[in-house]
């Protein structure tokens, strides 16, 4: 949690172990381990094995390249004076969305567990990198937070830092 110049904000992220450039090395040390043994054994006359391993190293890549574009994940919530913004960052994807405070109403959805944001016909749903117990005291801080708009917020914990 951040507080700039009367604003409040939120970094809400995905807890990952490994960096993408941390996977990219381990993905390299892995496919030359495989492919130096595929190697091995095709010098040795056992050629079928070459593809398996070719066929191994590019599923693997694979499956680390959809972590790698999901790694970096993130809702970022800012609350000013005048408005709430929600930031969804998503892949490639961001989707930017700002809440007027007139009419604005946050509450947590029983149904998904997360919580709903809806201000004159826009609706977001946020929180879904937080547990439960972290959803509701996030949305405490959010509603603190709302309550007293031209005061920052901090929170010693940090709700998904």
């Amino acid at each position: 949690m951040l507080a700039v110049l009367g604003q409040s904000c939120w970094e809400l992220k995905r807890n990952c172990s490994l960096s993408p450039y941390q996977l990219l090395g381990l993905f390299a040390s892995m496919a030359c381990v495989s492919m130096g043994v595929a190697l091995a054994w095709a010098w040795q006359g056992n050629w079928p094995i070459l593809p398996f391993a070719v066929l191994e190293c590019l599923a693997l890549g694979l499956a680390f390249m959809f972590y790698c574009r999901h790694a970096q994940d993130r809702e970022r919530v800012v609350v000013t004076p005048s408005e709430l913004q929600v930031d969804d960052h998503s892949g490639s994807k961001v989707v930017r969305l700002s809440f007027s405070r007139i009419g604005l109403r946050v509450k947590l959805d029983e149904v998904t567990g997360l919580i709903a944001i809806q201000s004159q016909g826009q609706e977001s749903r946020i929180g879904r990198f937080l547990t439960r117990p972290q959803r509701q005291q996030f949305l405490k801080d959010l509603l603190r937070a709302l309550a007293e708009p031209n005061k920052p917020f901090f929170h010693q914990a940090g709700v998904g830092i």
